[in-house]
C-alpha cells in the first residue's frame, strides 16, 4: 500500500506523545503502529473521510490500494476528536463543510 499525506495533515496528542516522525514513518514503511488510526480520502465523490484503524490495512484487500491521508491519531477516540477539529476549522474558514477540498 502507499501513503500521501495532506500538506495541512491533522495530528492527535497522542501521535504527537509517541513522535509525529516514528509514527509516519511507521505507516509508510509498514511496520506494526499499535493503536494508530488514520484519517483517509473515501474512494468516492463525496467530501467524506474515512476512520481507519491502521492494523486492517494488513489485509490483503489493501495491499495495492493508494491512500491520501489527512490525519493520524492514537486511538477511535482521538481520531473523532480530530475529524471534528477538521470540520470546525473549515467551518470557520470557509463557511461550508468541503473538507477534500479545504484540507487539499
Amino acid at each position: 500500500m502507499k501513503f500521501e499525506f495532506s500538506k495541512k495533515l491533522y495530528l492527535g496528542k497522542g501521535v504527537l506523545n509517541i513522535g509525529k516522525d516514528k509514527v509516519i514513518k511507521d505507516v509508510k514503511s509498514g511496520k506494526p503502529a499499535p493503536g494508530i488510526y488514520l484519517l483517509s480520502k473515501t474512494d468516492s465523490d463525496t467530501d467524506m473521510l474515512e476512520i481507519l484503524p491502521y492494523f486492517v490495512l494488513k489485509q490483503k484487500y489493501f495491499k495495492h490500494k493508494k491512500f491520501f491521508l489527512y490525519g493520524l491519531a492514537s486511538g477511535k477516540d482521538e481520531a473523532i476528536e480530530l475529524l471534528t477539529e477538521m470540520f470546525k476549522d473549515c467551518l470557520n474558514e470557509r463557511k461550508d463543510v468541503n473538507l477534500k477540498e479545504f484540507l487539499s
